[in-house]
């Protein structure tokens, strides 16, 4: 699975988040269909500092977004493009992967 665009946050939160989020993921140039997942009920265990709930320790939330499946891909050289927003966020990465056997 790829991360196009997603939050942890309440469930109010992720329902306007998911009615704003958009995104696409390509693979060697072809789009590939994004699963949408609602508000689904997550423990955010994190360090002082950490970048989701700041705070060291176990946080509940719920977790929701837009992600990609990735296939199993052959060895070789590939492209893979994310691009996401919703709101304020915006995502725009593009990998290079070299598989080995």
């Amino acid at each position: 699975m790829a991360p196009i665009v997603n939050l942890v946050a309440t469930q109010e939160d992720c329902a306007a988040f998911m009615n704003a989020a958009s995104g696409s993921f390509m693979l060697d140039g072809k789009k590939t269909e994004l699963q949408r997942w609602s508000a689904t009920p997550v423990t955010v265990t994190g360090v002082a500092g950490n970048p989701v709930t700041q705070a060291e320790g176990q946080t509940q939330g719920y977790g929701c977004g837009l992600w990609a499946t990735v296939p199993p891909l052959a060895p070789g050289a590939h492209e893979a493009s994310i691009r996401g927003t919703s709101g304020d966020l915006r995502v725009s990465v593009d990998y290079e992967l070299t598989v080995t056997k």
